[in-house]
């Protein structure tokens, strides 16, 4: 008959992109149709530990989403479809990176975003990215901020809809 309250924490992260934009300052890349083919995390740890600290020593590559629409050409320059992932921490020198597979034409490319540290309970939020120019040729050689322009914010995970509000 008492109320308690129960705090929950989470073991993993979540990620969201909210949105890319295309912005090819030459216009040999501007005539091009861009596409989004795919959106995932590299790098992420296999394992992790519920209590205490862990070291990851196993990587592997996240649920690959196809875009909203496989194949998704962007639009007036714009693609904002938000897509949210979820992984375990990881604080060591090798980055979790979300990862945007597209191709500009007839050409691959990979845009990886390294993620910095990623802690349990929180929200990374990936937003502004900003696609200038052709990316990398591999999803293991990161796009530096000032090609492809993006910001990521860091917040705890707050999700009010899921909270239990009465235990019976």
């Amino acid at each position: 008959s008492t109320s308690v309250e129960i705090s929950v924490y989470r073991l993993a992260a979540k990620v969201i992109l909210s949105k890319i934009t295309t912005n090819f300052t030459a216009p040999v890349y501007a005539a091009k149709t861009f596409r989004v083919d795919s959106i995932y995390l590299s790098n992420i740890a296999k394992k992790s530990s519920f209590f205490g600290t862990y070291t990851p020593t196993q990587w592997g590559k996240g649920y690959e989403l196809a875009a909203d629409a496989p194949m998704k050409v962007v639009s007036n320059k714009k693609y904002e479809v938000a897509h949210t992932f979820y992984t375990y921490p990881n604080g060591t020198a090798t980055p979790t990176r979300l990862v945007i597979k597209a191709t500009l034409g007839d050409t691959p490319y990979y845009y990886p975003i390294d993620l910095g540290e990623i802690k349990s309970n929180m929200v990374y939020t990936v937003t502004n990215v900003e696609i200038t120019r052709p990316g990398s040729d591999s999803e293991d050689n990161p796009i530096v901020s000032s090609n492809i322009p993006f910001t990521i914010t860091v917040g705890a995970w707050d999700d009010t809809e899921n909270k239990i509000q009465e235990v019976i």
